[in-house]
């Protein structure tokens, strides 16, 4: 059940960041230079979401308040 939760998770703040990459039209080495972190950084968070395994809170806490979204909240 908490491998389940985790993953969808991950999926949805994965989704999140790739619509806001789209909506933006700009890459990711774009939103890196952006987010001020390295590009490797970036890119490691993305892949890490995409095998459905979550990042850190502190790191989804600074994706939120940098791009001005909701990631994950709890109902």
């Amino acid at each position: 059940m908490k491998n389940k939760i985790e993953k969808d998770i991950a999926y949805k703040i994965y989704n999140s960041i790739l619509e806001y990459l789209n909506k933006r039209k700009i890459s990711v080495r774009e939103l890196a230079n952006f987010l001020e972190i390295p590009y490797t950084t970036l890119f490691t968070w993305l892949e890490t979401l995409k095998k459905g395994k979550c990042i850190s809170i502190k790191n989804i806490l600074f994706l939120e308040e940098k791009l001005n979204m909701k990631l994950i909240f709890f109902v």
